[in-house]
């Protein structure tokens, strides 16, 4: 079924198979093509497309919405939805998991983590899956930025030395955090997989060897992302995805109506950990 109210999208009979075939084995959404058979919320797609997506998040703000639902109303759904709204607006998306258990919202490192390793990193051409993982996310950024394939010729690109001079450039809340950043790209570019290792722990919230330790401080990068600093390196992350020219970070934070499992106190300090991500 298709929103009959825009203009109707010729669908692939690959990608028509894999959503039967998604929908009559698992019963949930698949994780493409959910704009062909979805009906229902284009008005509040619409407004929130209008007053977020368009104007108030392109100019740099933030909001918090919680998307309440009994089981089985369509939460994740939405989700897609919406990750296929801000994909369409040049925003970067990640969609985490999160539980009090694998991933506890009360734990800030945990959640730096989970957002770093569930950046997707997407390609418009419906044929090409979906990856996951800051690295990768990285890497498919910069391949995209220089047109192409990375060598050493790469460094003299003038999209690449624009791309640096602009990092540098930007004020970032953690130097470590943008200095691991330039240093994966020089490390992609110049195919140095020890250091690439090394940075991929550090930026995925990982632990690290003190091998790690010795590779990181050569490129400037010092400490590690913890449950005091997690937050802040997510700050760092946004505002290192809007120097990349996106237009900001989107999460998505899916089954959060788990927290009433956690009761009492901490379901609130996990409430007001998860609200500290817009709201400093």
């Amino acid at each position: 079924m298709t929103n009959t109210t825009e203009t109707s999208v010729a669908i692939s009979r690959p990608l028509a198979r894999h959503i039967v075939e998604v929908l009559g084995s698992t019963g949930t959404p698949p994780a493409r093509g959910v704009q062909h058979f979805n009906v229902g919320n284009f008005s509040l797609l619409d407004a929130l497309d209008e007053y977020y997506f368009s104007s108030y998040l392109q100019d740099g703000g933030g909001a918090y919405k919680m998307v309440v639902g009994d089981y089985g109303s369509g939460k994740s759904h939405f989700l897609y939805c919406l990750r296929d709204r801000a994909w369409s607006r040049g925003f970067a998306v990640a969609k985490v998991d999160l539980s009090p258990v694998e991933t506890p919202y009360n734990d800030q490192r945990l959640v730096y983590a989970a957002v770093a390793r569930n950046i997707i990193w997407h390609e418009d051409d419906e044929s090409i899956s979906d990856e996951q993982g800051l690295t990768r996310f990285l890497e498919g950024t910069l391949t995209r930025f220089v047109g192409g394939h990375l060598s050493l010729e790469t460094l003299n690109h003038p999209n690449y030395t624009g791309l640096v001079d602009t990092l540098e450039a930007t004020p970032v809340d953690s130097l470590a955090y943008k200095n691991a950043v330039m240093a994966y790209f020089e490390a992609l570019i110049r195919d140095q997989d020890e250091r690439q290792e090394s940075l991929t722990r550090w930026l995925l919230g990982s632990n690290t060897t003190p091998d790690d330790t010795k590779i990181l401080r050569e490129v400037g990068v010092t400490g590690k992302i913890t449950r005091p600093n997690a937050f802040r390196m997510l700050r760092s992350l946004v505002q290192v995805i809007r120097a990349l020219s996106y237009s900001g970070l989107i999460l998505l934070f899916d089954e959060v109506d788990r927290m009433a499992s956690i009761g009492g106190k901490a379901e609130k300090l996990a409430t007001d950990n998860l609200r500290e991500v817009i709201d400093r």
